[in-house]
């Protein structure tokens, strides 16, 4: 048992969990790492809306959850979401170096249109969603 690789779809993860190993993390080299978590650990990690929100500059990061043994792993997990705003990229991330990748976009129209088949067969949903 364990999760399938993902990227969060919220703002921000705030993850804790027991000292069991499980939560793995893709390198950008395509190699999987496992986290070692502490008693007193937090792993915070950018969603794909923190991406649009910076123009790409913060990726959120692949992760899985690969479970061995036969001990129990708990984890408490705080998903952070933009509520009654629209997520948009401020002007000063938006530059000829750096040309806007994202339209502005309602974070939960977002999360309704990744649980759709449409959303659910892209490979890349938040540029299907929202790309420029």
């Amino acid at each position: 048992m364990g999760i399938i690789p993902h990227t969060d779809k919220s703002f921000m993860s705030i993850l804790h969990q027991n000292e069991v190993k499980g939560l793995e993390i893709k390198t950008k080299d395509g190699e999987w790492i496992e986290v070692h978590p502490s008693q007193s650990s937090f792993i915070v990690m950018a969603g794909d809306a923190c991406m649009a929100w910076t123009n790409g500059r913060i990726e959120p990061s692949c992760h899985r959850v690969m479970m061995q043994g036969n001990t129990d792993r708990y984890s408490l997990g705080l998903f952070t979401f933009i509520r009654d705003l629209k997520v948009e990229v401020p002007q000063e991330l938006v530059d000829e170096n750096h040309p806007l990748q994202f339209k502005a976009f309602d974070h939960y129209k977002y999360l309704h249109y990744h649980a759709s088949a449409e959303g659910r067969r892209s490979k890349f949903p938040l540029k299907s969603f929202c790309g420029i």
